[in-house]
């Protein structure tokens, strides 16, 4: 497997989000918020075979509805806005894991990958992935997103 992760990442995650979502990311300049939106989740996946790891995202849960409104016409204010838009993020996650996974290691291997998981991050938990050499960071119409690959050698 290829060691230019953040590479890959920042090349792969941008499509992602744009066939996806109809959304933007541009690679973070520093100009984008330094803080931690105020509803930051953590959306992450792992994968087994060849190697195995984790991808892990760090985004604002309002995002992901926002995802989910270009998606399906959602109302924000829908009562299930918010499980639509986890919904949302997870396939996110999902299919960008997958490409980011041939990306690396080419079509050959097979990789198991999980299901997504979301859960809420804290100050600490944000600063973290923002703060790791290896996460890779972009600007969501102002609004940060970190992606940060773990492979276990």
């Amino acid at each position: 497997m290829d060691s230019n992760a953040k590479g890959v990442l920042d090349d792969v995650f941008p499509r992602m989000l744009e066939e996806l979502t109809f959304l933007f990311a541009d690679p973070d300049d520093g100009s984008s918020p330094q803080g931690m939106p105020h509803d930051a989740v953590d959306v992450a996946i792992a994968f087994s075979g060849e190697r195995n790891g984790t991808l892990d995202m760090g985004v604002s849960r309002s995002l992901g509805i926002e995802m989910a409104s270009n998606l399906l016409g959602l109302d924000p204010d829908d009562d299930n806005a918010e499980h639509l838009g986890d919904d949302a993020l997870r396939e996110l996650m999902n299919v960008t894991c997958g490409h980011v996974l041939t990306s690396l290691a080419g079509d050959k291997p097979v990789f198991n990958l999980s299901i997504p998981t979301i859960t809420a991050l804290d100050g600490a938990g944000w600063d973290a992935l923002a703060r790791d050499a290896d996460t890779a960071r972009f600007a969501i119409d102002g609004r940060p997103v970190h992606l940060r690959l773990r492979v276990q050698s």
